[in-house]
């Protein structure tokens, strides 16, 4: 990241660098996004066949996940996260609404404080620590809910950190 900054993370963009005074070959950005998520998706299936699910073959979404992968998102201000957000967002929406949708489901909405509203107690501002500088922790209390460990964060956690341990463990195996 130090040479190309945040490229590497826009889904959209195709880039060249120099290393070391070196040109190296052109990044595309949508095709490693997608075979990230064509990969993620065939350990998803796995893990949704052991439940029961039957998941939509790749077949019939991978078109779709390739375009909102390559899509810029339409905001004039490339730097501002939330519009960039909101803006990929509606984009995922409008491709595949008629999987979340059509059955009255809610709508795409970002909200990034809204999972620690259903742990803590503090204000929204007190909540926002993702704008705080880096000695935020220092003398901050958050009061938590009395339903703390059934909250939608507390939730988002733990999946995270199965998926995690779940990738750490495949990656592993991968190797031997």
């Amino acid at each position: 990241h130090i040479e190309a900054g945040h490229i590497p993370d826009q889904s959209w963009v195709v880039w060249e660098y120099e290393r070391s005074g070196k040109q190296v070959p052109t990044v595309s950005n949508p095709e490693k996004f997608y075979q990230a998520a064509k990969a993620c998706f065939r350990k998803l299936v796995l893990a949704a066949g052991k439940h029961g699910l039957s998941p939509k073959p790749w077949e019939e979404i991978g078109d779709r996940v390739k375009r909102c992968l390559a899509k810029r998102p339409d905001c004039e201000d490339q730097d501002d996260n939330k519009s960039l957000t909101r803006n990929k967002c509606e984009h995922w929406e409008s491709e595949f609404g008629d999987l979340f949708f059509d059955d009255g489901g809610e709508h795409l909405c970002y909200d990034r404080l809204a999972f620690r509203r259903t742990a803590f107690e503090n204000s929204p501002d007190e909540l926002d620590w993702d704008e705080w500088d880096r000695g935020w922790t220092l003398g901050r209390t958050f009061a938590v809910r009395r339903e703390f460990f059934e909250s939608d964060w507390v939730k988002f956690h733990r999946a995270a950190l199965i998926q995690r341990a779940l990738f750490e463990h495949l990656k592993m195996q991968n190797r031997s």
